[in-house]
């Protein structure tokens, strides 16, 4: 969302949409194919890459797949072919594109490749290898100057480095083991952070409950985190940047019936009353929630906003918070299937609010003062049962769905900015066919 950011140049100050595509396929040789035909044109915005930098985004994903020795090589460009159309996002034909940040679209390519293999292992029958293979990571970066004049730049990768692995076809996900990018994921240890980065405290740093990708097994749960802003000198302005660069559709995507994660979430608190929480008996908050928790229920003062999409810099002072959800993935299967056993033990580990458990489960259960937790199996019954229900009553069949949207395509009755994505996908002639071919337009017809 572009318009109004800048006013320099009036052929850019619009709203646009990048539409990434890609063919996922294998060689005769047993090689990989991957042909990006149909992702959009470069365009007037920072978001445009050049293979070897796509390259970079692609291999990751394909070297956490398939190099089982942690040690990546030149094996992977020997065995892939890569594919970037000329005059696309990924393979600009003029070299006054700006590329400011290839990542935002890199990481949406290592979504379709990672989930067709995985799709492709569960479809050969190889079970233990196939899960939902990405997590919805974050990064928090900034700037500052310390009160002695020294400038210095931060990047903290705690929610990068360690994400959660997507769930199984036979077991749930497991949290903090996971890197799309990288074998060897680590969440690093919070001291490390609080000295390289002064100003920011860990007021806390756990698993936020109920925060993962929904399904017959769940994606493991996300990690959270809560910086304390303290001694910010001169300077302090602090941003992010992550797998929901630039406000993407990037998302940890659920198999089989599975829920997808949810996605980044980050929380500012600005001008808080921490001092007086800490004066009063230390009970402060540890995660993106319980700030937003402890702030409606009035015990956390100050300017808080919660960010489901890229913050601007905020210019932060002493005892201002920072706080993230980062790091969750995808379930698989329906969440109805579950067994009401594991939602109950979530419940009671503390994984899975008793409210969660009931909107997506449909398990209806209590937990006492000594963590106890009692489940009601008339009340599960009737619920999951409504679920079902409902489900019916707002679905509809795929062909009636498809003919409503073919006659938005028709009628050109879709927002501009699809139709300018379209329009520049379907300038690629292998794209131009598919897309017709899906709606069934006649050759004429102009998008």
């Amino acid at each position: 969302m572009l318009k109004g950011q800048q006013k320099i140049w009036k052929h850019a100050d619009k709203n646009e949409m990048v539409h990434v595509h890609a063919v996922f396929s294998q060689d005769e040789k047993g090689g990989i194919v991957f042909d990006t035909e149909g992702s959009s044109r470069w365009g007037y915005h920072g978001f445009n890459g050049y293979p070897g930098g796509s390259d970079v985004g692609l291999f990751l994903g394909i070297t956490t797949t398939f190099a089982h020795s942690c040690k990546a090589s030149a094996g992977v460009n020997m065995n892939v072919k890569s594919i970037y159309h000329e005059g696309s996002i990924y393979n600009p034909d003029t070299e006054f594109a700006s590329c400011a940040n290839i990542w935002a679209q890199s990481m949406q390519m290592q979504c379709l490749s990672s989930s067709a293999i995985h799709r492709s292992f569960f479809m050969r029958g190889y079970l233990e290898e196939a899960f939902a293979p990405e997590d919805s990571w974050d990064g928090v970066q900034g700037s500052g100057v310390l009160a002695d004049g020294t400038p210095y730049g931060f990047t903290n990768f705690e929610w990068v480095g360690g994400g959660a692995m997507g769930a199984y076809p036979f077991k749930d996900g497991t949290p903090c083991t996971w890197a799309q990018h990288t074998q060897l994921c680590n969440v690093g240890n919070s001291e490390e952070f609080e000295y390289l980065i002064p100003p920011l405290h860990h007021l806390g740093r756990k698993l936020e409950p109920g925060y993962c990708g929904h399904g017959k097994y769940r994606g493991g749960v996300g990690q959270s985190s809560v910086h304390w802003m303290q001694e910010t000198g001169q300077r302090l302005g602090v941003t992010r940047g992550g797998s929901a660069t630039s406000m993407t559709s990037y998302l940890a995507s659920g198999m089989n019936g599975g829920y997808p994660a949810p996605g980044v979430v980050t929380v500012t608190a600005l001008n808080t009353n921490i001092p007086d929480l800490i004066n009063a008996d230390g009970d402060t908050p540890t995660t993106a929630g319980e700030v937003l928790e402890y702030a409606e229920q009035g015990k956390l003062t100050g300017e808080v906003t919660s960010w489901k999409y890229d913050p601007p810099e905020q210019s932060m002072g002493d005892n201002d918070l920072w706080a993230n959800a980062a790091g969750a993935s995808g379930g698989w299967g329906d969440p109805l299937e579950r067994e009401n056993n594991s939602v109950v033990e979530d419940i009671r580990i503390g994984q899975l609010p008793e409210s969660f458990a009931k909107t997506m489960y449909g398990v209806v259960a209590s937990k006492n003062e000594l963590g106890e937790v009692t489940l009601d199996e008339a009340a599960t019954k009737q619920e999951q049962a409504a679920l079902y229900a409902s489900r019916k009553t707002e679905s509809k069949p795929a062909v009636e769905w498809w003919k409503e949207q073919k006659a938005k395509v028709e009628s050109h009755t879709i927002r501009d900015e699809l139709l300018e994505m379209y329009r520049s996908s379907t300038s690629f002639e292998g794209y131009n066919k598919h897309y017709r071919s899906f709606w069934q337009l006649d050759d004429d017809f102009e998008i």
